[in-house]
């Protein structure tokens, strides 16, 4: 592990600082590349316009033409958040705008997999005119050439990175195609979802339909909840257009204007609404949306976002929360199991090489990609966790670390092994894949994804580079600069929540649930408590004696209690 401090640009922290920022904020915007406070108040205003989207238009009209003619349409969804969210966005558009309900299909995780499959669009009855996928599609040859066989028309709206060629499909509305002009590759499903409900309403409205109708044009800001909490969920880079529209969901949930369902689920978490931040969505809401798709049917959590009222959707994140609860403790049982072959090969081999596979037949499919990150996270490597799926073959789910293109691995080792694997999807962070179902064939890939790997990467990129924004002082350790900081950013992947770094004296220790350590310590003078989750070789450590110390990265934060608030401090790693 490599502590970095972020280089601050001098003319741009001159500049935030005279338009009015305090010495923290300014410095902590700075090193992030902001050069005004105006590009920090954008609003939905200042997001990308609908022109450079390439098939937008084309999509609008067809969508527009089925909202007129009454069509029978299906969305075709994903088994993740991002999928549920946008499944619901364009199901609630396309309703307020007049058109008729859309039948809403997600395959099953493990009979069908992943995406617009013939499987899936055998499963469709007759009569349907127009599948429209959202978070999905763009790999989908065979889906597509099904649904056309049977005559219906296909709209792929996706983010994903597409392959050598595209699904013969009516429209293709996804930023990273060939020929998108779109600047914001990093827009989620529910982005691109955003926007084609945007061109619709614009096609609808150039053809007078509302007015004809007599009914209003509809808004697209209650849309913007579904939009922020999806963005984040799929961990999607927080770039400008979608750190606008996720202050513009984050904004409209803090305000008691989001849907029933939102407001259902912040309950059930236990958090506050009136100060939910990005890291509540990411770990507290998006864990509980994703629970019905690992374990069971994605639908409940696409109900959830369309509830009506809070009565309605109270019940179904209770169990959500419940499903929830039961994927922690399957995620655990696998991971012990994950973490002990790693220990093996360790002992054996000496080390873990320049990535990581691990599989195991009797692993549950839908908690493997979760697996991944984890081990990603302790061990900084291009991780693979495989298991056995239905149809015999091996399902894999992946994670990768900066400087390494996941898809673009898995692509590369593919063709270092011909037939080996079946196929495969995803984008640079995050994939997915199937092997042929064969312990040899593990090994196969196993081997030729570590030479791949290894031609990717340097040495020095197996070095996590924990990038902090230095030390703090307790002159900035105030009350309006930490509030500042949770209601600013927002913050996340590419545009980070502020970390700081230095040496922390604990007093008054006390051990809690899970590991967790309560404690007192000093930033400069100011006494204050903070907390601090021990991971890995920490864990198994005693407890820190008073006055013992450690070195350490930690986020300033506020601790409300029945109306009181103060300041404390979240320990996040410890490089002693």
């Amino acid at each position: 592990m490599k502590i970095l401090t972020r280089e601050v640009n001098p003319e741009y922290l001159a500049t935030l600082k005279q338009e009015g920022l305090s010495d923290l904020l300014a410095r902590i915007y700075a090193a992030r590349g902001i050069k005004t406070t105006s590009e920090i108040r954008q609003t939905i205003k200042d997001i990308e316009g609908l022109e450079k989207m390439k098939g937008l238009q084309k999509a609008a009209e067809r969508i527009a033409d089925a909202i007129e003619m009454a069509h029978h349409v299906v969305i075709s969804g994903d088994f993740d958040a991002d999928g549920a969210a946008s499944s619901s966005l364009l199901i609630e558009a396309i309703e307020k705008m007049g058109g008729k309900t859309p039948v809403l299909f997600i395959p099953d995780r493990i009979k069908q997999g992943y995406g617009l499959s013939p499987s899936l669009v055998a499963d469709m009855p007759e009569g349907i005119d127009l599948i429209i996928t959202v978070d999905n599609g763009i790999s989908s040859h065979a889906g597509v050439e099904a649904a056309n066989q049977r005559g219906m028309t296909v709209i792929i709206t996706d983010h994903h990175l597409p392959g050598d060629t595209l699904p013969n499909a009516y429209a293709i509305v996804n930023p990273n195609q060939p020929g998108c002009d779109f600047p914001w590759k990093g827009t989620a499903g529910v982005g691109v979802a955003f926007y084609v409900a945007g061109a619709v309403r614009a096609e609808l409205e150039r053809r007078n339909w509302f007015e004809q109708q007599g009914i209003p044009k509809m808004s697209l800001m209650p849309l913007l909840d579904l939009v922020a909490v999806a963005t984040i969920g799929d961990v999607a880079p927080f770039e400008k257009n979608n750190r606008i529209l996720i202050a513009e969901g984050i904004g409209r949930i803090r305000s008691g204007t989001c849907r029933p369902g939102i407001k259902a689920l912040i309950e059930v978490a236990r958090r506050n609404a009136e100060h939910i931040t990005a890291t509540d969505i990411a770990f507290m809401l998006a864990p509980r949306i994703n629970a019905a798709g690992r374990l069971a049917d994605m639908k409940k959590s696409v109900r959830l976002m369309l509830a009506k009222t809070e009565a309605e959707a109270m019940p179904i994140a209770q169990e959500l929360d419940a499903m929830n609860r039961s994927r922690q403790d399957i995620q655990a049982e696998i991971q012990e199991e994950a973490d002990n072959i790693l220990k093996e090969q360790q002992q054996s081999l000496g080390d873990v090489g320049y990535s990581i596979v691990v599989s195991n037949p009797q692993w549950h499919e839908g908690i493997i990609g979760i697996v991944a990150g984890k081990i990603r996270e302790a061990y900084h490597r291009p991780t693979i966790v495989l298991t056995k799926a239905e149809n015999g073959e091996y399902k894999g789910s992946g994670r990768s670390i900066p400087g390494l293109n996941l898809r673009d691995a898995i692509a590369a080792t593919d063709t270092r092994t011909p037939g080996i694997i079946t196929r495969f999807g995803g984008h640079a962070a995050a994939a997915g894949l199937m092997l042929v179902g064969t312990e040899e064939a593990i090994k196969t890939f196993a081997v030729a994804f570590e030479k791949t790997v290894k031609a990717m990467l340097a040495e020095a990129d197996l070095v996590e580079n924990v990038v902090t924004d230095g030390p703090l002082d307790d002159r900035d350790f105030t009350m309006e600069n930490i509030r500042a900081i949770e209601d600013g950013g927002p913050w996340g992947r590419g545009f980070e929540p502020p970390l700081f770094t230095g040496r922390l004296h604990l007093y008054e220790v006390q051990e809690v649930a899970k590991g967790g350590l309560k404690f007192q310590t000093r930033i400069g003078k100011k006494l204050v408590k903070g907390i601090w989750f021990r991971k890995g070789k920490f864990a198994e450590q005693p407890i820190p004696e008073p006055g013992q110390s450690i070195a350490c990265t930690f986020t300033p934060t506020i601790n409300r209690f029945r109306g009181n608030e103060n300041l404390e401090i979240m320990v996040t790693q410890v490089f002693d």
